[in-house]
C-alpha cells in the first residue's frame, strides 16, 4: 500500500479490495486537527490548574479574613467590656455568662463565620 492511501472497507457489492488514494492535503488536515486537539487539551489542563489555584487562593484569603475578623471581635469585646451596660439589654440576658456570644449577637455576626465555640465561649484560632 502506498504512503498516501487508506484501505477502506466498502459494502460487498462495491468491495474490489483496492486501496483508495487519499490526497496529501486530506492527510495534512488530519495531522493539523490532531495537533490542534493536543493544543486544546493543553489549554484545558492549564485552565483546570488555574481554577484549582484560584480555589486555593480563595481558601487562603478566607482564612486571612477570618483571622482578622477574630482579632477585631476580641478587640471590640475588650473595648465594649469597658462601657457600662453595653451587654445589659433584655434580649441578651440569657447569655450573660457568655460575653463573646452576646457581642456576636449584638453585632449580628454569624458565630460560625468567625469559628466561635459556644462550649468554651472563645474563638477557635486557626
Amino acid at each position: 500500500m502506498e504512503k498516501n492511501t487508506i484501505k477502506r472497507r466498502l459494502p460487498e457489492t462495491y468491495n474490489s479490495g483496492r486501496a483508495i488514494k487519499v490526497p496529501s492535503s486530506y492527510l495534512n488536515l488530519i495531522k493539523q486537527i490532531r495537533e490542534q486537539d493536543g493544543k486544546m487539551e493543553t489549554l484545558r489542563r492549564a485552565i483546570r490548574y488555574k481554577e484549582e489555584n484560584k480555589l486555593k487562593e480563595m481558601g487562603d484569603l478566607i482564612s486571612r479574613w477570618r483571622h482578622i475578623a477574630q482579632q477585631l471581635v476580641v478587640e471590640l469585646q475588650q473595648k465594649f467590656s469597658e462601657v457600662d451596660n453595653f451587654f445589659e439589654e433584655e434580649d441578651t440576658k440569657c447569655n450573660q455568662d457568655k460575653p463573646l456570644k452576646q457581642l456576636l449577637q449584638k453585632l449580628h455576626i454569624d458565630p460560625a463565620l468567625v469559628h466561635y465555640s459556644e462550649e468554651s465561649d472563645e474563638l477557635l484560632m486557626e
